[in-house]
């Protein structure tokens, strides 16, 4: 079964994510590299919040992307008792995705077995 590596990018709330194949290789186009500090910017974000994007590839591996203290995580599924506003900064000024996310303000994330729940800060 294939599965998902996760690292930190360079910057804070900067991510790498890729998959391997049941050999331990890369599967090739998997790779994206995400960029949160633009939407962060553009909605006025300093603490408590959640980040939720939907991982445009790999296709058959697609998944949902949440971020929450500086960390990434991928998930299946996701259960928000938070209110939540939609951010889309125009691509022209990103030079990595996500340019469209949902977010939850004074809000933070528990992950259990794929499931993010996104509770009240």
């Amino acid at each position: 079964m294939p599965s998902q590596i996760i690292t930190n990018g360079k910057t804070p709330n900067t991510f790498v994510s890729q998959w391997q194949n049941d050999l331990g290789h890369l599967i090739l186009g998997s790779k994206i590299t995400l960029d949160f500090n633009p939407v962060i910017k553009a909605s006025g974000l300093i603490d408590d919040f959640v980040i939720v994007h939907y991982q445009a590839k790999p296709i058959f591996l697609r998944r949902f992307g949440v971020v929450a203290t500086g960390k990434y995580f991928s998930v299946s599924s996701i259960e928000a008792k938070t209110p939540y506003r939609s951010v889309l900064v125009h691509e022209t000024n990103l030079l990595f995705p996500p340019n469209g996310v949902l977010i939850h303000a004074n809000s933070r994330v528990v992950v259990d077995q794929g499931v993010a729940t996104i509770i009240p800060a």
